[in-house]
């Protein structure tokens, strides 16, 4: 079965989204297990979940306000893109995106003789194929990629304060 064109156009769009928030994951983690064995960072490295780890990490590297608000943000964008609340993920980086705009896709319900915009719908109104090719269309998943640097840039300026470590990821 070859794959539709609806996978051809939104799926490098998701997967690279997705790979940006996995690798923005590991880099806290990897923050959190800089630390001394035994410390109650290191501990959590792996037991937290993410938006707690995020909180301590924040915490015992003296992060600013907008570092920590850009990091808290870009978990929860992870959380609803890899549970595929499309339509969430999308309202939560609206604000953190320069240029997101309607990916104008529509949706008709012939049995209800309805006609939607998928943007004004939830995930699961809109569905998930409404929901991937309103995400690529508005420039979602590029944003989410976007800010998710800005996010891991961060993490990277919170290790080389603490550590002195100047590599690139």
């Amino acid at each position: 079965m070859t794959s539709s064109i609806m996978e051809h156009m939104c799926l490098p769009g998701f997967a690279n989204a997705a790979a940006a928030v996995a690798v923005f994951e590991l880099k806290v983690r990897l923050l959190a297990d800089n630390g001394d064995e035994g410390t109650s960072l290191q501990a959590q490295a792996l037991k937290a979940d993410l938006s707690k780890l995020i909180d301590f990490v924040c915490e015992h590297h003296n992060a600013t306000v907008e570092q920590r608000a850009l990091l808290s943000k870009v978990a929860t964008i992870r959380n609803k893109l890899l549970h595929l609340e499309l339509s969430r993920a999308t309202g939560r980086i609206r604000p953190l995106a320069d240029q997101l705009r309607e990916g104008n896709v529509w949706m008709a319900d012939l049995e209800h003789a309805t006609v939607d915009q998928v943007s004004k719908t939830s995930t699961e109104r809109g569905r998930i194929y409404g929901w991937l090719l309103e995400s690529q269309l508005s420039g979602a998943f590029a944003a989410i990629a976007k800010a998710v640097g800005e996010a891991i840039n961060v993490i990277n300026a919170l290790r080389d304060k603490a550590y002195g470590d100047s590599e690139d990821e």
